[in-house]
């Protein structure tokens, strides 16, 4: 699970520094615990250092039911 997050944490810097409006992490179902530590990295990119996002689950048309995480920029 570690480069699984250490590969999501680059792609959402990455995505900071090119001011990306919108990403996509795909984490899959499984027993949710990586989709968790998703969203704990992504809370603390708002509360820490201060990054203006939201995030939901992604659409369910697209990559369906809680296997992804959109993620929005402001």
């Amino acid at each position: 699970m570690q480069k699984q997050l250490s590969a999501c944490r680059s792609f959402c810097q990455k995505a900071i520094r090119n001011k990306t409006k919108r990403i996509v992490i795909i984490h899959g179902k499984g027993e949710g615990v990586l989709k968790s530590e998703v969203h704990l990295y992504l809370n603390r990119l708002k509360k820490d250092q201060g990054i203006k996002l939201d995030f939901h689950d992604a659409p369910y048309s697209e990559y369906g039911m809680g296997g992804a995480t959109e993620v929005i920029f402001h």
